[in-house]
C-alpha cells in the first residue's frame, strides 16, 4: 500500500496552500508492518516540522515587511538555524537596509525578532527533564532514539543547556528583586529556609560490612571526601 502525506496551510488573507510532504509504502502481511514504525514517524515529523516552521517564518516576514519603509533595500540573506524536537530547521533570514531620519543607514533582520533563541523552549524542557533523571550521555541516546533531533547533539550540549535553564530558574526565584519588607516576607514563603542540617549527596555507594558479609551500608559522599553512613541494609 502507498501512503501520501501532505500539509494544508490556511492563513488569514492568504489562499489555501497544500504542500507535499512524502510518500511511503507499507505492507499489511505482518503485524510488525502495521501502522507507522519509529523511523517512519521520525521522517514524517522532521519533514512536517521543516514545512510548518518555513510557512510560519514566511507569514511572519510578510507581516513585518509592512512595518518597514517602502524605501528599504534588500542587503543579503543570512543562514538561521533552529533546533527543535523534530529536527533542525534551516532558514534564510533576509536583511534589509533602512534609512533612518538622520539619513544614517540601518540594517534590519525581521526574523531575528521572532527567533530570539536557536533552541526551542520545548527542546530545552525535555533535555533538562531527562538530564535531571539520567546521565547526560544516556539522555542524548534516549532523545536520538525516539525523536528526529540533531545527530550532533552530545552530552556537553545537554550539560550547557541544563546550566542555562537552571540559571534562568534561579533568577526567577531570587529574592534580590524584592524592594520592601512586605515583599521580602512574601518571598520567604516562596523559598522557605531549610530546617536543621542540610546534607547534599554528590555521589553514593555501598560499603560492605567486613565482619558480616551479607550486610552493607548506604553511603553518601560529602565535602572533604568524608563518607556519611545513611542506613544499613541486610541484603546487598
Amino acid at each position: 500500500m502507498k501512503f501520501t502525506v501532505s500539509l494544508t496551510i490556511e492563513a488569514a488573507g492568504e489562499p489555501l496552500q497544500t504542500e507535499f510532504i512524502l510518500t511511503f509504502d507499507k505492507d499489511c502481511q505482518d503485524v510488525a508492518n502495521i501502522g507507522l514504525s519509529l523511523p517512519d514517524s521520525k521522517q514524517i515529523l522532521e519533514s512536517l516540522q521543516a514545512k510548518i516552521v518555513q510557512q510560519q517564518a514566511n507569514y511572519f516576514l510578510t507581516q513585518e515587511l509592512h512595518k518597514l519603509p517602502a524605501s528599504r533595500v534588500l542587503k543579503d540573506y543570512q543562514p538561521l538555524t533552529l533546533r527543535t524536537l523534530f529536527g533542525i530547521v534551516r532558514l534564510r533570514s533576509p536583511r534589509f537596509t533602512v534609512t533612518q531620519a538622520s539619513d544614517k543607514l540601518h540594517t534590519v533582520s525581521p526574523l531575528r525578532s521572532l527567533f530570539t533563541q536557536r533552541t526551542t523552549p520545548e527542546m530545552l524542557y525535555l533535555e533538562t527533564k531527562w538530564a535531571a533523571l539520567l546521565p547526560f550521555s544516556q539522555t542524548v541516546a534516549l532523545l536520538k532514539e525516539v525523536l528526529p533531533i540533531d545527530q550532533k547533539l552530545n552530552a556537553a550540549t545537554i550539560r550547557n543547556h541544563l546550566g542555562q535553564v537552571a540559571r534562568q530558574i534561579d533568577n526567577q526565584l531570587s529574592v534580590s528583586t524584592l524592594t520592601n519588607a512586605k515583599s521580602l516576607l512574601e518571598g520567604r514563603s516562596v523559598v522557605p529556609e531549610a530546617e536543621g542540617t542540610l546534607v547534599m549527596g554528590v555521589d553514593g555507594g555501598y560499603l560492605r560490612d567486613w565482619a558480616q558479609k551479607k550486610t552493607c551500608f548506604d553511603g553518601a559522599a560529602r565535602a572533604g571526601n568524608c563518607w556519611q553512613i545513611c542506613s544499613r541494609r541486610s541484603v546487598c
